[in-house]
């Protein structure tokens, strides 16, 4: 049996009805709506932002984790980005706590 999970951007808390909350990247630092999102116990994806260093989203990741929801990812839109920062796959693989994803 295929079971199809729903996954979709919440710019707000009432957008929150998907299996999983995907955060917008220009609103990955928003930590009221990083909280709502872990509140309601689904699987979180925090899209890194263009502007921010990659270990900013530890700290992202962090956020949903004291609100105690576990089931947290960061994850990049930009699959160029693991040429230019190196570094960039250890830190999102750190926030997530397993391999970094890279949204198609």
């Amino acid at each position: 049996m295929n079971i199809l999970l729903l996954r979709t951007d919440a710019y707000t808390e009432r957008e929150m009805v998907a299996d999983i909350i995907q955060i917008p990247a220009f609103l990955c630092r928003q930590i009221d709506l990083l909280v709502a999102a872990a509140k309601t116990g689904k699987f979180v994806n925090i899209n890194k932002g263009q502007l921010c260093a990659p270990s900013v989203m530890t700290n992202s990741a962090e956020k949903v984790r004291l609100a105690g929801n576990q089931n947290v990812m960061a994850s990049t839109w930009r699959p160029d980005i693991w040429s230019v920062l190196s570094s960039a796959a250890s830190c999102l693989k750190e926030a997530s706590a397993g391999p970094p994803p890279v949204n198609p």
